[in-house]
């Protein structure tokens, strides 16, 4: 028996390269990316952890309204066939520059992913998942009229 008969019943895949940088104070934004109109963003976020925030996203914690929301919508997206990207910049001033793309974003009648916060001890994790799915459809709808 050879080592891959061993993990003959694992399921795999290829371990992503990412560039990311090795400051770890960042301001990101996760948008769709629409083949003609280009990259429409639905989340602006700013983290010390930098690529151990995009792994919260990845797992989707429902005990975690921000990762469930944002985890969720990145999932709804891929779904329906859409590229997600991941933007960032090294910031010193991540939370002013977080405020400042949030606000320009609004100017440009962007809605970003906007959900109340929950109790995941008593919200039922299907129907907050199917809030997060409508508010992902009317982004899409928005970014289609634009």
């Amino acid at each position: 028996m050879g080592l891959d008969d061993l993990f003959q019943d694992f399921q795999k895949f290829n371990f992503p390269r990412v560039n990311f940088p090795g400051d770890a104070s960042i301001v990101y934004v996760i948008g769709i990316r629409e083949p003609v109109k280009g990259f429409f963003p639905f989340y602006v976020g700013e983290s010390g952890r930098q690529l151990g925030r995009m792994g919260d996203y990845i797992t989707a914690s429902f005990n975690a309204t921000t990762d469930f929301h944002v985890g969720e919508a990145i999932r709804f997206f891929q779904s329906q066939g859409l590229e997600v990207e991941v933007r960032y910049k090294i910031s010193l001033e991540r939370k002013d520059e977080e405020s400042e793309l949030r606000e320009e974003i609004a100017k440009r009648s962007i809605p970003l992913l906007k959900l109340g916060s929950y109790d995941p001890k008593r919200t039922l994790k299907e129907e907050e998942r199917l809030k997060v799915h409508k508010v992902c459809r009317e982004f899409v709808d928005t970014v289609a009229r634009l």
